[in-house]
């Protein structure tokens, strides 16, 4: 192919990038608008937001990208807010994301858009935090929340959803119906899928989490565990795995310290039964 390179000017990202430290009056530029140098546009600093994701001086410029996610510009919070999907997910600030996300006075794209940032996070609460939100299919969040279920869900995602699935298939728009039936479509077909030791340590990982926090899906997932678990042993090479997992957990470097207990123990009282 050809070499565009050769032919266009190398682009001053810093140059672009400068848009992103931006007043709280922005304009926007329509098509029979006269250009002013002396303003900042709405499009110069959605433009900035979308270079900032593929440069590699992310991190002198995050400070202004996250005072972006609160500008008085709708449209740039927005763009702000949804590039943190596209960043390391270390750098995500879970906690203020998911403020922004559960303030009514907030618009719905905002909520949304905040609440889509905060599932990409590193945060041992993000998991139940989605899934809870599946039973309330008035929330501005619910068709973000559903759709990422198919991406972070597991087995008990496909448990716990099949539980609104007749009621949902009665009362339910068609544009959230088939939002609904395509993730748990996703999550049927992933349950066919062979369980690796890792799929089973993040399932633990995020039951022990619930459970010891005592979230509203406590009993849901324990409830859900011991069949889970009973029927999986019967397979030789999973409770191999198991085995496995609770001779090496207490070595386990990514533990979480809950509320009530930390997981690495909970966890290997989850696998005892069938493990010794």
């Amino acid at each position: 192919g050809v070499d565009v390179k050769k032919y266009s000017d190398p682009i001053d990202t810093k140059l672009i990038l400068k848009f992103l430290d931006c007043p709280e009056d922005v304009f926007i530029l329509k098509d029979e608008d006269k250009f002013f140098e002396n303003k900042v546009y709405q499009h110069q600093v959605i433009r900035s937001i979308n270079i900032l994701k593929g440069t590699k001086e992310k991190k002198d410029w995050l400070p202004k990208l996250l005072k972006l996610t609160t500008h008085k510009n709708e449209t740039i919070a927005q763009n702000a807010l949804l590039a943190y999907t596209g960043l390391p997910s270390q750098l995500i600030p879970c906690e203020d994301f998911y403020l922004i996300s559960e303030d009514t006075q907030k618009s719905n794209k905002i909520r949304e858009a905040a609440f889509m940032a905060f599932t990409f996070g590193v945060q041992p609460s993000i998991y139940e935090k989605t899934h809870i939100l599946v039973a309330d299919i008035l929330d501005p969040r619910w068709r973000t929340a559903v759709s990422r279920i198919g991406d972070i869900g597991d087995d008990f995602s496909l448990f716990y959803l099949k539980k609104f699935e007749e009621t949902f298939s009665k009362k339910l728009p068609k544009d959230q119906l088939d939002i609904f039936n395509f993730t748990l479509k996703k999550l049927q077909n992933q349950s066919q899928l062979k369980l690796t030791k890792d799929c089973l340590y993040t399932i633990l990982l995020n039951g022990a989490y619930m459970d010891l926090s005592c979230g509203p899906l406590e009993n849901d997932f324990k409830a859900w565990l011991v069949e889970f678990l009973t029927k999986k042993s019967a397979d030789e090479e999973i409770k191999k795995i198991m085995k496995q997992l609770y001779k090496e957990i207490d070595q386990n470097k990514d533990e979480i310290k809950a509320p009530f207990g930390n997981t690495n123990a909970r966890i290997k009282l989850y696998l005892k039964p069938y493990a010794e």
